[in-house]
């Protein structure tokens, strides 16, 4: 058997405690050591690690090369993890939150962003699908708008409950951005929350109606650019308006 001297090493408990944080995309492990993880159902980089030391080389498929290649990138990043200061420690949680806080408030820079991280975050079972819903029902990462029928045959599900889908995570969204929802194990900076209510208010000093160019034009103003227009749709739905048909 490969390795045998680490199969059963012991993690000291500041490895244990950081790493049950850390998503096992931070690793940077080959494919087919990701593919095996995937298949144990390993949440963490702690189980990830767990994994490799104590399953990987029982698994068909996953040659010596690949299992010596990740057992050397897991001591590596057992170290980094040990040795890691509080802000390297936050990067290697999740560099989204890190870019989220260093955008200091800009909503045009850091929207896009949020919705990676809230997909993220709320499921990852269903983390496929649900960023796919979004993506689809309004034209973002080149794709064509598809209806909520559309959306439905493909998930083999009913109109209404792609609709309730796509709802919740509107919803969420908007929540979120007024500090009404508070996630668990992270939260969105102070300076997102303001400039979103902020907008929300300055929104509401116009007609019940926003023209899209109104809406371009106050971002433009606080931001200094506007959202790319497939994100324009997305983001006054979550601000709370409907868009009306052409």
């Amino acid at each position: 058997m490969l390795f045998e001297d680490v199969i059963k090493q012991n993690f000291s408990s500041i490895f244990q405690e950081r790493a049950k944080d850390i998503p096992i995309d931070s690793i940077g492990l080959p494919k087919k050591t990701i593919n095996a993880i995937n298949a144990s159902e390993a949440k963490n980089s702690f189980e990830a690690i767990s994994f490799i030391y104590n399953n990987l080389q029982e698994i068909e498929g996953v040659g010596e090369k690949t299992i010596a290649d990740s057992v050397l990138i897991a001591n590596i990043f057992i170290q980094n993890v040990e040795s890691a200061s509080e802000d390297e420690l936050k990067k290697l949680i999740d560099p989204r939150d890190v870019f989220l806080t260093s955008v200091n408030g800009n909503l045009v820079d850091a929207f896009p962003a949020l919705i990676e991280l809230y997909l993220s975050k709320k499921s990852i079972k269903n983390y496929e699908r649900n960023k796919d819903i979004l993506n689809k029902r309004y034209g973002i990462s080149g794709n064509k708008k598809y209806t909520l029928e559309d959306l439905g045959t493909f998930y083999s599900l009913t109109r209404e409950r792609i609709r309730q889908i796509e709802s919740e995570m509107i919803s969420e969204l908007g929540l979120l951005l007024k500090s009404d929802l508070i996630p668990k194990n992270w939260k969105l900076s102070e300076a997102i929350i303001q400039s979103f209510n902020s907008v929300l208010v300055e929104f509401k000093t116009h007609s019940s109606i926003l023209l899209k160019s109104n809406i371009e034009h106050i971002l433009r103003e606080r931001f200094t650019k506007t959202l790319d227009s497939q994100y324009i749709d997305l983001f006054m739905k979550v601000c709370g308006y409907i868009k009306m048909p052409m």
